[in-house]
């Protein structure tokens, strides 16, 4: 039906988008770096910026950017001290295509 063929045109336009996003997020090198970093687990922000020598307010803004796109995800940790921190993590499960299975 036209309906049909409406959604199905509409999901191929939103998943060129997603396509089209992911590939400009991935012209970064600083972007890949840190999402390789984040592969071996999580982080906090302050650990990125120095093992990858990046600056803070560059790893803030790609960190955005990444979380934005699905690839990284974040959660907020208290340590014992009471120092509030967020954690960061790749999140290969939403990053990757999905595979078919039949």
């Amino acid at each position: 039906t036209s309906a049909e063929t409406r959604q199905r045109d509409q999901d191929r336009v939103r998943i060129g988008h997603r396509v089209n996003n992911l590939s400009k997020i991935f012209l970064s090198e600083s972007r890949r770096r840190i999402v390789l970093f984040l592969s071996t687990g999580p982080k906090y922000q302050s650990q990125i910026t120095s093992e990858l020598k990046i600056g803070q307010q560059a790893v803030v803004r790609h960190l955005a950017q990444l979380e934005e796109a699905g690839i990284v995800r974040s959660w907020v940790q208290k340590s014992s001290s009471g120092i509030i921190n967020k954690c960061f993590f790749h999140d290969e499960s939403s990053a990757a295509p999905k595979e078919s299975t039949g």
